[in-house]
């Protein structure tokens, strides 16, 4: 039979097997490996012809910015001849890397941001057809 002593001594133990932290996370939780996240929204429209700016900050597994990595950058679906200034960059004192894109034809393309030991993240640009005023007479 279990006395109320012995309880009292085992709450200690079962106290921390049921504490949040007391075992591992499931994968895909925050702040369990390091990651890019796109700076802003991760969806940006411009006009063909034109250039964008997309940041991506690098997090450790703790949630800490990394200053001074080199982040690499690519193109993916169809760029309709959109390129890229720079296929990496280094992150800045506030773990942002930049990528600049530089459209053509219009469409829709993804900007893909990865870096060693991190989880990658992608920013959506759509590109719409280049406009022109109109002239009054």
């Amino acid at each position: 039979m279990t006395t109320p002593r012995t309880l009292l001594a085992l709450l200690p133990f079962f106290l921390l097997a049921c504490a949040p932290d007391g075992g591992p996370r499931p994968i895909g939780e925050p702040g369990d490996h390091a990651h890019l996240e796109v700076v802003g929204a991760s969806t940006v429209e411009v006009e063909a012809g034109s250039e964008v700016e997309i940041g991506f900050r690098y997090l450790d597994a703790s949630d800490q910015i990394v200053v001074g990595a080199v982040v690499d950058f690519a193109l993916a679906g169809d760029p309709m001849g959109a390129s890229l200034a720079a296929m990496s960059a280094s992150t800045d004192d506030e773990g942002i890397a930049f990528a600049t894109v530089r459209t053509s034809g219009d469409g829709a393309f993804d900007v893909v941001a990865s870096a060693a030991d991190a989880e990658p993240a992608s920013a959506r640009v759509e590109v719409r057809p280049m406009t022109y005023g109109t002239l009054g007479v």
